[in-house]
């Protein structure tokens, strides 16, 4: 059965996977992905999948939390540190929003969150530079205290007729 949520959506793409060689290219993606996950489970959120060199992690399901966006942007900013750990030239690029999504089964598999808000998570996420973390301004009003926030310039967004603000 779906549920209308607010959730917060965290996309991370690990950048110079793809450029390693063979050989290594499995067991460094395994170790990075395997410390993303405790970041991520650590903080009281999800991983609902891997997708390639992406990961994506939810915040406020299947539990919600009052400070999931706060432990959302930690996450997103320790996710980050843990990649510099692993370095081998691998970086990474997160995207944070908050917003209502659509949250149930899909094609009989397990609970995952689908619309719009999901859709922005990942083309911010798109726009963030390697070792970049951006959030959307709906993120930044209820985690001002969790990081250090600088205003970036809006985002255009493909399927959106406003642009985005991000952080």
């Amino acid at each position: 059965m779906e549920e209308r949520r607010t959730l917060c959506i965290l996309f991370a793409q690990a950048v110079g996977l793809a450029e390693l060689p063979e050989v290594e290219r499995a067991a460094v993606a395994d170790a990075l992905f395997t410390r993303l996950r405790g970041v991520v489970e650590g903080r009281g959120g999800i991983v609902d999948k891997f997708i390639g060199d992406v990961v994506m992690a939810i915040f406020g399901a299947p539990v919600a939390h009052e400070d999931d966006a706060a432990r959302a942007v930690r996450a997103a900013v320790e996710m980050e540190r843990e990649t510099r750990a692993v370095g081998r030239g691998v970086a990474l690029r997160v995207g944070v929003n908050r917003g209502e999504v659509l949250w149930g089964g899909v094609g009989g598999d397990r609970e995952t969150a689908m619309g719009d808000a999901v859709n922005v998570a990942q083309r911010v996420m798109a726009a963030a530079g390697p070792g970049q973390v951006l959030a959307t301004a709906a993120v930044e009003e209820l985690a001002r205290g969790a990081a250090a926030w600088r205003a970036r310039p809006r985002l255009a967004v493909k399927g959106r007729a406003a642009e985005v603000e991000v952080f």
